[in-house]
């Protein structure tokens, strides 16, 4: 679980924050999805093809989520039924398998 404190809500007499409690707390989430499974391993093109929209409508990067989910949305609802469930059984073993990791940032 990781928590938040918000240290800014703290007066310099107050407690120091590793002594305050949380305000709130949230459990870790480690469920990976077929759709996020297909968002990792497809960010660098769907984020090529995002600038690429903003950039032809001349929008500066403040727009850039929307488009990335856009196009993300796009590519998923794309994919044929059984092309999505293929994405759903391979996040599941990758769900139980021990050497899961974060694809890298550079492919």
């Amino acid at each position: 679980m990781w928590c938040f404190i918000n240290t800014k809500a703290h007066s310099k007499e107050s407690k120091s924050v590793a002594d305050s409690q949380p305000l709130l707390l949230f459990p870790e989430d480690v469920t990976v999805g077929g759709h996020d499974l297909y968002r990792r391993e497809h960010a660098v093109a769907i984020n090529a093809e995002a600038t690429k929209q903003r950039e032809e409508q001349g929008q500066d990067s403040h727009q850039h989520a929307g488009h990335y989910q856009r196009v993300l949305c796009e590519c998923w609802d794309g994919l044929s039924e059984q092309e999505k469930v293929g994405w759903v059984e391979k996040a599941e073993k990758l769900q139980h398998d021990d050497s899961w990791e974060d694809p890298p940032t550079g492919e």
